[in-house]
């Protein structure tokens, strides 16, 4: 085998991707990172090459694919359409799913993931922010409809394998039936418990009783239905509401920090700036309680994290990750029976209840399982590894 090339932007997900590659196949992975798009220095790994969304359409840059064995497309956004869909004949695509890459196969209207309150602020955002058409406004219109439209399509034929964050979102995609070429399901996910989620926390617990919702500033997150919420509970004194909004939009954040604090006061206490991820979990290690409102799969990485350290989550009964849990014996609760049951908030679980969500944690996203799921995924395309 030659190597395995990686196409990504820079974002905080492509490290704990490498290690994993690395670890399964040394010495075999290189790295092509889109200049100016993704979240600044998010990487500390080295890319070995940097290159523009205009050099997708060049002959001389699309050529280089053919030395490699397998492509893996981090995410499928709109700068790898072109990529995928020019690349040499016999190129093989493998597509990590992000969630925001194929939710549009899911929900043809975005709006049917978010709940009355949001949604209402999301219309008299959208009034605000409407501008008058330009001629460059049209042009971009025109580009974006031709890549979606006609490039999309035809590169999604390209790609063998598709590994969304959970199986249940393949089953909803192929259910939707608007990719007539789904491409194979392959089980992968970024990260492991051990070496990059709880690294440096394996054993401990939560030690608060505060609340951490939501997992970014982004509209499906559904925060102000849920501020609504938790302002009609009696909370104790002392209990925080931790709200992560340090990626997604700078309008909804400040919107929704200006809300919580109105409406929370000063017990709201919105996480702006991105943090190292060891900083981030010894933050939210105060949180006993995690509320999700989500409709669809999304922040499975907190998630994760808060069940291993032993908070009760709540998310909501129409979320795929929810199904995916309670389908594995998980000890977690729904955002409806926290609206009937606001005692939830009081209410911890026992130890024998989190080493249950403890033990099918490890059975998804131990560093065994991840690394048996890479091989997985490299084998399908490429067969049994040898190095000859």
């Amino acid at each position: 085998m030659k190597k395995i090339l990686h196409i990504t932007t820079d974002n905080k997900f492509i490290s704990h991707a490498l290690s994993t590659f690395e670890s399964v196949y040394p010495d075999k992975n290189i790295v092509w990172m889109l200049n100016g798009v993704g979240e600044p220095n998010a990487v500390d790994d080295k890319y070995d090459e940097s290159f523009s969304f205009l050099d997708t359409f060049r002959p001389s840059f699309i050529k280089k694919l053919k030395y490699f064995d397998l492509v893996v497309l981090h995410n499928f956004d709109v700068f790898w359409f072109s990529l995928t869909f020019l690349a040499p004949k016999g190129t093989k695509f493998a597509w990590l799913g992000w969630g925001f890459d194929y939710y549009d196969y899911i929900h043809k209207n975005p709006d049917d993931l978010l709940l009355s309150k949001t949604l209402e602020f999301k219309l008299e955002s959208r009034k605000k922010k409407r501008k008058k058409t330009t001629l460059k406004k049209l042009v971009k219109t025109y580009i974006k409809l031709l890549l979606h439209n006609i490039i999309k399509p035809n590169a999604l034929k390209r790609i063998g394998s598709f590994s969304p964050v959970l199986k249940e979102d393949y089953d909803l995609v192929a259910n939707a039936k608007l990719i007539p070429h789904l491409p194979k399901f392959m089980p992968w996910n970024y990260g492991s418990l051990e070496e990059n989620l709880i690294k440096n926390f394996i054993g401990l617990r939560v030690n608060g009783e505060s609340i951490l919702v939501g997992n970014s500033a982004s509209f499906t997150n559904n925060h102000i239905d849920i501020i609504d919420l938790l302002s009609k509970f009696d909370l104790a004194e002392g209990v925080n509401i931790i709200v992560p909004l340090s990626y997604g939009d700078e309008d909804y954040k400040d919107k929704i920090t200006e809300t919580g604090r109105l409406v929370l006061g000063t017990s709201f206490q919105p996480v702006a700036d991105f943090m190292p991820i060891d900083e981030y979990v010894s933050l939210i290690k105060q949180c006993g309680y995690v509320v999700m409102n989500h409709k669809r799969q999304q922040a499975v990485g907190n998630i994760v994290i808060m069940l291993y350290l032993g908070a009760r989550v709540f998310l909501r009964e129409e979320n795929p990750t929810y199904t995916m849990l309670k389908k594995e014996g998980a000890i977690v609760n729904t955002v409806q029976e926290l609206e009937l049951n606001p005692d939830l908030l009081k209410t911890p679980l026992t130890e024998d209840e989190i080493q249950k969500n403890i033990e099918i944690l490890y059975k998804h996203w131990s560093k065994e399982a991840i690394n048996t799921k890479t091989r997985n995924l490299v084998e399908f395309h490429l067969g049994a590894y040898s190095d000859t």
